[in-house]
């Protein structure tokens, strides 16, 4: 691979993991459909979010130690497939499901950001 292809890759690379921060501006239209759509209170529907925060500073950390250990590509491929499982899984929770929605977007896409 030469040089300015393997530039062009870690910049496309580094782009895209900096987008699936958005998923996180995101929350304010998702929590204003919770809300009215679902009659969640303000309280019930910030709270994935503010978990999703909480969790994300945390699992930084342990990235960062892991990054050292195994590797930034594996770390990023962990991180990704978090992400997609959490959202995929976020999916299927029911309405009146205030843990539910916590645990798989709070837990689990909040440690793949």
């Amino acid at each position: 691979m030469s040089k300015m292809s393997k530039a062009t890759g870690v910049l496309v690379a580094g782009t895209c993991i900096n987008l699936t921060i958005g998923v996180l501006y995101a929350w304010s239209v998702i929590k204003k459909a919770l809300v009215a759509d679902w009659g969640w209170t303000n309280t019930d529907a910030s709270m994935p979010y503010n978990v999703a925060i909480v969790v994300w500073a945390i699992a930084l950390l342990a990235a960062g130690a892991m990054q050292d250990r195994i590797g930034p590509k594996k770390v990023i491929t962990l991180g990704v497939t978090l992400v997609g499982a959490g959202m995929i899984l976020s999916s299927f929770i029911p309405q009146d499901s205030v843990i539910g929605l916590t645990i798989a977007f709070g837990g689990i896409v909040g440690t793949g950001i």
